[in-house]
């Protein structure tokens, strides 16, 4: 499919590109017009098996860090506050980030991780400032 540019002459610059908005895609051209309107996005955001694996994959690490699970290479359990909090922090940063644009699930499993590992690590920080 060829496009045409201004006056009728075949378009030959940069593929169009496609911006997405809530209701609706559109195909714009590099010259800033709304060409083509594309399908409808749907409303509700749909489940990504990805989120719901580093979710989890998140959790056991900062439950790794806070030893809760044995280090796989060592068997030992070990605490590493400050690894542990990175991870809480920027499941967090997540949580907030992607405010309004998950399901339900994943947003409760967000929100569970969350509510398990805050405890465990404030227990791990006051074991080790005693």
């Amino acid at each position: 499919m060829t496009m045409a540019g201004r006056g009728g002459a075949p378009y030959s610059g940069p593929p169009p590109l496609l911006y997405k908005t809530r209701s609706r895609a559109f195909s714009v051209l590099a010259t800033g017009r709304e060409v083509v309107e594309s399908h409808a996005m749907p409303s509700l955001p749909e489940a990504d098996p990805r989120f719901h694996e580093f979710v989890l994959l998140q959790a056991q690490n900062a439950g790794l860090f806070l030893g809760q699970i044995p280090n796989p290479a060592t068997g030992e359990k070990t605490v590493n506050l400050r690894a542990a909090k990175s991870v809480i922090d920027s499941l967090g940063m997540l949580r907030v980030k992607t405010a309004g644009n998950l399901t339900e699930t994943e947003a409760k499993l967000l929100e569970m991780a969350l509510k398990n590992l805050l405890p465990l690590y404030n227990s791990a920080l006051d074991e080790s400032e005693s």
